[in-house]
């Protein structure tokens, strides 16, 4: 069925482009790339990533932000390190030039998961706590809750550990109802 589903996909994805469907190819290529990387196909996932990134130089103005989060977390995944950095920084770049802060925090999370890879802990807290800062400030709290789980997990001092998981434990109530 995986197979049947990539062709499927690819073969929008070439439909569109033939019929000079831009926005679509690029969308397709998209939902294509996030397909193949959450079953595990990271060279396919990588490639249709790519041909995304081309049918985005022709849309007028993307917010490509979460595209080059999504790259980035790829290159992770497949400990390509340096180049989930650059990827993430084009995020971060480009989340900030559209003032989508969503999309921001979603990247300055992915930046503190490459940081405690490469086992940088005040990177890692510096990006966490900046996403754990806007998510509170603007109200996403699906995201803060998130960003205390890794808190929780990578955080490498007991107190601050302890403090995170109280934070946590305090927005999952509120959460509940």
């Amino acid at each position: 069925l995986q197979d049947e589903a990539v062709k499927i996909l690819n073969k929008a994805v070439d439909l569109a482009a033939i019929n000079d469907l831009t926005d679509l190819s690029f969308e397709l290529s998209v939902d294509l790339a996030r397909y193949c990387f959450e079953v595990g196909e990271y060279q396919l996932s990588e490639s249709c990533f790519r041909s995304a990134m081309l049918f985005k130089s022709d849309l007028k103005n993307p917010n490509d932000a979460s595209v080059h989060t999504e790259i980035a977390r790829l290159h992770l995944t497949m400990k390509r390190y340096r180049q989930a950095e650059i990827e993430i920084k084009r995020a971060i770049f480009v989340s900030r030039k559209h003032n989508d802060m969503h999309k921001l925090i979603k990247a300055l999370i992915v930046k503190g998961e490459i940081e405690a890879k490469i086992g940088s802990t005040t990177y890692l807290q510096s990006n966490f706590i900046k996403a754990l800062s806007l998510s509170k400030e603007y109200g996403f709290k699906q995201l803060e809750h998130e960003i205390l789980s890794y808190l929780v997990d990578l955080d490498p001092i007991p107190d601050h550990k302890k403090e995170f998981a109280i934070q946590k434990d305090i927005l999952e109530q509120e959460l509940k109802g």
